[in-house]
């Protein structure tokens, strides 16, 4: 079982003679604001109704109530540090922890991920991932990651590597150089410009799926890092994932963002997951650049990144109601 994806329930004392009538389904939300300078990029689904959002102005994350339309700053803007200036210290993808109650943050051009307790906003630890040699022309961009078994995973867009945050004992977390640097081999293709690596989804095997955001490929990956192209059809040809962003695995539907195209597929993958099938693509008048997704609940949002504009901006996370 993954660890990410745990639920409760329990009824105690239903009677199968009950008069009780029966609730009328809850109305939920269709936009959620966040505020005007957020610049979000990433979104998890916690505990309950809750789900975070991350800024890419200064690191922020919001803990947002989906039943009634919240939104309360988790964590403030982060300082400027003696190598970033505050502007450079971004939250992109985020990844939730439900046995720690801890939110995860990549870091984008800090080179960093980071580490908060979700209800207090506390920060519980920072590792630099990689310090590129801007003399070389390097760049680094810490752009998502996913809980599993093993620990934290996240990927690195300007790089052919990923990176392993260890759990130790009772879930411990690693020192600050306590990570494992995975380069990426057999059939990754890392693009030369741009972005490479960007959405990561853990298996229950423990292998993850890795989408290539800019040649819109997904890929298999072991956890030692060799990646097997997977064969995506769709509308009676191959499918490519073009603008591929975020991803999200339930059961064996792999849910894609698409941010430019304003679009989400839904694929049904193989046993292996070696192969998927498009099962629905999905456009909705709302979508203003969507970059993830999550899960709440039964219900998915996205949450629109608007690239390309400038703040001050209508900033909106949406529930959309037409996905499997």
């Amino acid at each position: 079982m993954l660890r990410a994806c745990v639920y409760f329930s329990a009824v105690f004392g239903a009677s199968a003679f009950s008069t009780t009538p029966t609730p009328e389904p809850m109305e939920y939300l269709k936009l959620i604001d966040l505020p005007m300078d957020t610049l979000p990029e990433g979104v998890v689904g916690g505990v309950g109704s809750t789900i975070f959002a991350g800024s890419r102005s200064n690191g922020r994350i919001f803990k947002v109530d989906t039943a009634t339309g919240e939104v309360v700053e988790l964590v403030a803007p982060l300082p400027a540090t003696a190598t970033h200036e505050q502007s450079q210290r971004w939250a992109v993808g985020l990844t939730y922890d439900v046995m720690t109650n801890t939110v995860f943050s990549a870091g984008g051009p800090s080179g960093e991920v980071r580490a908060f307790n979700a209800d207090s906003g506390e920060m519980l630890g920072v590792w630099m991932l990689n310090v590129p040699n801007t003399a070389a022309g390097e760049t680094v961009f810490i752009n998502d990651c996913v809980i599993s078994d093993a620990g934290v995973y996240v990927t690195n867009s300007r790089k052919a590597e990923m990176y392993l945050l260890p759990f130790g004992t009772g879930n411990a977390l690693p020192a600050p150089n306590g990570f494992t640097t995975i380069p990426l081999t057999g059939q990754w293709e890392q693009l030369g410009s741009g972005n490479s690596a960007n959405g990561i989804e853990a298996l229950p095997d423990g292998n993850l799926l890795v989408i290539n955001g800019g040649n819109g490929k997904l890929f298999k990956v072991m956890p030692s890092g060799e990646a097997m192209l997977i064969s995506l059809t769709g509308m009676g040809a191959e499918f490519a994932l073009t603008n591929g962003d975020g991803i999200l695995l339930d059961g064996m539907e792999l849910y894609v963002v698409h941010n430019r195209l304003n679009q989400v597929t839904v694929f049904k993958m193989a046993a292996d997951f070696m192969t998927g099938t498009l099962h629905k693509l999905v456009v909705d008048d709302d979508f203003k650049v969507p970059t993830t997704i999550a899960k709440v609940e039964d219900r998915f949002y996205v949450v629109n990144a608007r690239f390309g504009e400038s703040p001050p901006l209508d900033y909106e996370i949406v529930h959309v109601t037409d996905l499997p």
